[in-house]
């Protein structure tokens, strides 16, 4: 498998509070304040790879064909990524040894997705977010 990633991910958060007397009593203060988020991340992936996924037969239809079903879960870059693959097969496809290729793969579902950590530049972190539901302004 050859797989090149790159990610960037950042956040910055601002509170702020202010109080203005302006020089007068404490009836005439203005109050004032805020919360600025900032977040953002982006990602650059090349892919290529070549990998077994036993499947299960789920269903044998009348014909013979089957549906099939499997699923690998792989540990790369400090990212856990998945293959599955889903479709119909027919039994004259199967080889020798028990395999198939994806391309003799009917209806083919097949999906390629992983979760890292680019999502975490996008999304204020806890004391924001909560500062976020009680601040006033």
């Amino acid at each position: 498998a050859i797989n090149k990633a790159s990610t960037q991910a950042e956040h910055s958060t601002d509170n702020s509070l202010s109080i203005d007397t302006g020089g007068a009593s404490a009836t005439e203060m203005k109050l004032g304040g805020g919360i600025k988020f900032n977040g953002k991340g982006s990602t650059g992936r090349s892919d290529q790879f070549s990998a077994t996924v036993s499947c299960i037969v789920r269903e044998v239809l009348p014909n013979g064909n089957m549906r099939i079903e499997g699923q690998r879960r792989m540990q790369i870059n400090n990212e856990e990524q998945y293959i599955v693959v889903r479709g119909l097969i027919r039994q004259d496809d199967i080889t020798y040894n028990n395999m198939i290729l994806s391309s003799q793969i009917a209806e083919a579902d097949i999906m390629y997705t992983g979760q890292g950590g680019i999502d975490s530049g996008r999304q204020p972190n806890w004391l924001s977010r909560a500062f976020g539901n009680i601040w006033p302004f």
